[in-house]
Formats: structure tokens, sequence, C-alpha cells
């Protein structure tokens, strides 16, 4: 086939005709805009009477530029302005685009280029100033220009030599443009032309070759597949096609489709390049569908410096399976990383062949892990509060108390429980603290109730005063009308200064709080909870509940209208350390969390017993949460008895609430944990379950 052959077959598939003399591309416009940025249209040719005039002021321009540059400078502008599609103006445009682009001030010279196209078509050398402007577009990434001027100049050329120089660049900006099928195309017929030098053939191969095997979409891969596995002349690359084929059905999950097309290479392209890869590729295949539903995964930090979160959740999972002797736990150490996380994911799969995966805990390891686990179809139910893990894919779930899930919790029981419907919310500038204080005040709006005051604090601050007069109305005590009518009376006694000043400072220290909330929420750790109790006490706001000790503050006060206020937190709050700190401010204090160790259920005290015996400490959320994951799974496994992931994968989106010693809880369709916290309270100097007062 001659280079013109190959030309006019490959243009009929860019430009979609049957008679391709009668539909050759017209010539681009190229886009020229002035100094305002509105485009510049086509002026038409110029009057004989233009041409002369430009010719004599290109003359001029010739002397001027011996004896005074400057002034030739000035008459060239001229020269454009006046007559820009003259003969004269043109090779002016083509004089400086040459020079700008031997500076390598290359916008400069597609510039000068794009005027001289637009203003003088004709132009003698209009081919050349073609090519160069296309390779300035193709440089600088103006690659919807550069196809459009690749195109019209592929189409019309006529010498071979020009067809093979332009033809890799016209290759090249069908791929910038995503007409990646269309440059494979063009690069296969170049490959297929019998006149095409030994270096020239191999250079369209490899490229051709590098098209296949990279940025082929879907739908140009099975289109180029489909048209093209038989012809002869494209085996060279129908190797890297069906490889890049088979990688994209796999991706899609369409298995069936990907194991076909590895099977091939067995007897079509067994020496090919591919020829290994897809080999290792169809045993992966093959072995991502054996499962042995008696072998479950897990994915722990066993070593670094989260050693120690792994071995005590691990030690959990022990537990939860016990002495079951049909049950494998495969353990994969993660060490916190999240590539070592993802390789074990495909490990317990296509090594372990297990069923499903428990883990990781912690979240850059977890979401790696839930991506590679989605990829493989294989449940995985991750142990980490990160944000948008079940939202990975369908074979991705979670257990881990999750921020949002606290806050809808409190709210509930805020507005159910306590009957609350107005809130203050004081909380830490740091991720959690954020996210709570948010998710909170979002689920107040959903529920029909208000929030009056919103604070925030440095996460490592230690004195609070500010955010707490802030919150109450004691800092900015010049906005307040109350204050404001008070000092006027002050001033209108006109005491002596000391006297005024002295009386100034009582009345800022005895304005009242304002305090027009229910509760307080604090979503922060025990340690500071019993660092701002105190100070919201010293800003004389009351949050005890005795009513003996309300009659008290009522008579020292006056204040007969006295509201008292609840602390509301969260699962930071139970710890020993918000006993210690907090005092008699935080009783009656209410939060919520997903684990109550001192709960009185048997599976509770015998969980806590058991882990106590063989960690010798007690077991915390996270270990809570690991055992009910693990028991959970069990129990999923032995009522559901699963042939395949996908059965296990119905299974726990299907299954009744479990009750674990976290609490029940069942998955929701996105894979989230749906579960009934623990609503706790401080009494009597020690944290116990909240009971709603009798009467």
């Amino acid at each position: 086939m001659s280079t013109r052959q190959i030309k006019q077959k490959g243009l009929s598939l860019f430009i979609g005709c049957f008679g391709l003399m009668a539909c050759l591309p017209p010539p681009p416009v190229p886009r020229v805009t002035d100094k305002n940025g509105a485009p510049v249209a086509f002026l038409g040719a110029p009057s004989e009477e233009d041409e002369h005039a430009a010719s004599a002021l290109s003359r001029e321009i010739t002397r001027l530029r011996i004896s005074s540059p400057t002034r030739a400078e000035e008459k060239e502008e001229a020269l454009l302005k006046r007559y820009p599609a003259s003969q004269a103006a043109a090779l002016l445009l083509y004089e400086r685009g040459k020079s700008a682009q031997a500076l390598g001030e290359l916008m400069e010279a597609k510039d000068h280029f794009a005027r001289l196209l637009l203003y003088r078509p004709q132009f003698e050398k209009t081919t050349q100033v073609r090519v160069l402007y296309g390779k300035l577009c193709l440089e600088l990434g103006y690659d919807e220009e550069a196809m459009n001027t690749f195109r019209f100049l592929y189409a019309n050329a006529e010498l071979d030599s020009a067809i093979n120089e332009l033809a890799p660049l016209f290759a090249q900006s069908l791929v910038n443009t995503g007409h990646h099928d269309q440059a494979l195309e063009l690069m296969v017929d170049r490959r297929n032309n019998g006149s095409l030098g030994m270096n020239e053939r191999a250079e369209a191969e490899e490229s051709a070759t590098a098209i296949a095997s990279g940025p082929l979409t879907f739908a140009q891969t099975k289109r180029l597949w489909e048209r093209h596995r038989s012809q002869k002349s494209w085996e060279f690359v129908q190797p890297a096609l069906a490889f890049r084929l088979a990688k994209i059905y796999y991706h899609v999950r369409d298995y069936e489709r990907a194991e076909e097309i590895l099977q091939l290479f067995s007897t079509r392209y067994p020496t090919s390049q591919y020829g290994r890869r897809a080999r290792s590729f169809y045993e992966r295949l093959r072995d991502r569908f054996e499962v042995d539903p008696q072998t479950i995964g897990v994915l722990l930090p066993l070593s670094g410096r989260y050693k120690v979160y792994g071995e005590r959740s691990l030690a959990a999972m022990k537990l939860a399976f016990g002495n079951d002797s049909r049950f494998t736990l495969a353990v994969r150490d993660t060490g916190g990383d999240p590539t070592t996380a993802a390789s074990a994911v495909e490990d317990l799969v296509l090594e372990d062949h297990a069923i499903a995966i428990i883990g990781p805990l912690f979240s850059k390891s977890a979401h790696a892990a839930a991506l590679k686990a989605e990829e493989l179809s294989i449940p995985l139910i991750a142990l980490s509060h990160r944000e948008g893990i079940p939202e990975v894919g369908s074979y991705v779930f979670r257990t881990a108390l999750t921020v949002k899930a606290q806050a809808e919790a409190l709210a509930r029981t805020a507005f159910e429980t306590l009957e609350f419907k107005t809130f203050a919310i004081l909380f830490p500038r740091s991720s959690y603290g954020s996210s709570f204080a948010h998710a909170f005040w979002d689920e107040v709006i959903k529920r029909g109730g208000e929030v009056r005051g919103f604070e925030s604090y440095e996460h490592d601050q230690t004195t609070f005063r500010e955010p707490v007069q802030k919150l109450v109305g004691r800092w900015y005590r010049q906005s307040r009308p109350d204050f404001l009518l008070l000092k006027e009376e002050i001033e209108a006694l006109e005491l002596a200064p000391h006297k005024a000043h002295s009386r100034l400072e009582k009345l800022k220290k005895n304005l009242p709080p304002i305090v027009d909330f229910d509760a307080i929420v604090i979503p922060d750790s025990g340690r500071n909870i019993g660092l701002i109790a105190p100070a919201l006490a010293f800003e004389d706001i009351v949050m005890t509940h005795n009513p003996k000790t309300l009659e008290k503050i009522r008579k020292a006060t006056g204040n007969e209208d006295l509201h008292p206020v609840t602390l509301l937190g969260a699962s930071t709050w139970n710890s020993p350390r918000i006993l210690k700190g907090c005092d008699r401010y935080c009783e009656n204090a209410v939060f919520v969390d997903g684990y109550y160790s001192d709960n009185p259920l048997p599976k509770v005290r015998d969980f806590v017993a058991a882990f106590s015996e063989v960690t010798q400490a007690k077991p915390r959320l996270n270990d809570a949460q690991a055992y009910d994951t693990a028991d959970f799974l069990r129990w999923v496994l032995e009522s559901t008895n699963p042939a395949t992931r996908e059965e296990l994968q119905q299974g726990l989106l299907n299954t009744t609430r479990f009750q674990g010693v976290t609490g029940s809880f069942k998955f929701n369709q996105d894979g989230e944990a749906d579960r009934m916290l623990y609503t706790l309270t401080i009494a009597d100097k020690s944290i116990q379950l909240y009971k709603r007062p009798q009467g």
C-alpha cells in the first residue's frame, strides 16, 4: 500500500466521507483577537491600491532599518495596522514569527503566524506557515487548533515526504484531543506503509502499541477490537489492544468477557510481550473466584507505632471466634501503611481465598484497603471512623463509631429524652471538634430546634474565659442594650471619676450571662471538660439540677427565672479523667457512646472479664468494636452459610439487628452500621447508664 493510499484510507475514517475529494476538510481559520480580547474577522483580499501602498511602505522600512531602527519599527506597526492583508504585511509577519520562534518566544510566534494565516491565506508559504503554526499549537497545548491544522495539511499533502512528516504530528494532536482510536488507526496504517524506512516503521509501531496499551477509552478499545481483531495488518498491535480490553472488562466486573479474551493469548499470542502478563492475569482472575467460606482475613497494625492497638483488636477478635475450629483467621500486618494494607487485601483474596476481611483500624490504611477490596469484590468491614469509607463501593462496610453517628444519637437523646430544643455549642478547632459541632447543628435544624450560641477555641487551649464569655454575652458588653442603659444611668449621676469607675466595674462583674439555651454541647476530651466546666461556673452559668441547690441560688441572686443548663458530650467524655477534673460541675451531664464497660448485661460482663484475663487490661471502645465486628461476622456466616463473597455481601446487608457489647446495630444499604448508642450520665461521681427521672 502506497503512502497516498494509506493517507486516503485513514482520512475516510477521520472525515466520515465516502467521496474523499468531495469533502476534504476546509482550511482552518485561526482565532485571532485584538488587544481587548475581541475576535478579529477575515478582512478579504486587499485592493491593488493598498498593495502598492503597502509595498512602498515596506521599501521605506528596509531603508530605515539601517539608518533609524526605531523609526523602522514604527513604520512596521503602521504597515500591519493599515494593510494587514497585504503581501508586504504577510512577509513581515512571517519574518517576525520565525524570529520569535528562534528566540524561544513561542506564544508571540504563534500569534504572528495566526495573523498571517487569517489575513493572507493565499500567501505563497502558507503550507510551511501552517506546519509551523500547528507545531506551536501542539507544543503550547492548543490541541484542538493543532488537530484541525494537521487534519487539513494531511488531507492536502501530495508528497510522500510531507505525509510522513505530518502523520506523527497529526496522530499526537488526535491523542491530545481524546481521539485515541483515530490516532491508533492512523499509526497502524502508517506502520504498514511499504515505502517507509526501517526506523520510521519501528517508530510507527512503537507509537501504535503505546496508544493501544494506554489512553484508549472503553468504547474506543471495544470498537477497535471488534473491527480489527481478525485483520492481519493489525496483528502486531492486537495483543496490546486485547490485554487492555481484558483489564477494562475486569475493572467493570465483566469477568466472563475478561476471561474469554485472556484465554485467546494461549493460542493466538503466546509469545507476545503481553503473553506472560496475560497468563498471570488469567491465573489471578481464576484465583479471585476461589473462596474458602471458613477463612476470614484480618488487617491490623501489628508492628510500628500502632502495634498496641492492633494487638488489642486481634485479641478481641480471637475471643469472638473462641475455640470454633470451623473458622480460620488469616492475619496480615499492615504496619499502619496504606500500600501494605492494599497489598495484603490482594494476598488474602488470591492466596488465602478469604470470604471476608475485617480491618484496618486507621484512616489511610482503611481507605487503601477499601479501594482494593472493592476492586476484588470481597466484603471488607472497616474499623476506621474516617468519613467516606463505605462510599468506596458496595463491598465496603464499616462498624466503627463515626462522628456523624454520635451527633445524631446525642441530638436524638436531647430532643426525645431530655426534651431540649435550644442549644449552645462550644468546641475545639480540631477535625473532630469541628466535624461534631457542625454535624450536631445539622441535626438540630432537622428537628426544628435552635442553636443560640456557637463558639470555638484552640484545640490545645488551657484557659477558657474568653470563649465562655463570648458564648453568654459577657465579652462584647457594648453590644448589649441592658449594659448600655445601666452605663448611661451611672454617667448621668456625674460621680467623681474614681466612684464612676468603681460603679462601672461592679456593673461589668454583675452583668448576668445570657443563658437562653437548654444545654451546652462540648465535643472535647475528658481532660479539657475538667477545665471548661469551672470556667462556665465562674461566669455564673448554673449547671446543677438539684432542687435544693437551685432554690438557694434563686434566693441568693433574687433571680426567680434561673435557667439551669445541662452539659452534653460524646464518646470522648467516657473516661475516668472526666471524673477527676470535672468534679461537681459535671453532675447530671449527659453524653453518648458506643460502649459502656460497666454495663450489667451478661454479654458485656463476660466480654470484659475475658478480655481483661487475656490482655491484663480493661477493654476500650476500639476493642469492643473489634469484638462485635468479628462476632457479628461469625453470626452472619453461621446463619446464612454463604458459598460466595457476593452471597455474604447480601447477607451482611439483609440481617436483622445484632445485639453486641457495643449495643445493637445492623448495616444500612450504604454499608454503614446503623446503631443504637448508649446514653450515659455522670451521677454520684461515677459514669452510669442514663435513666429518665421518675415523675
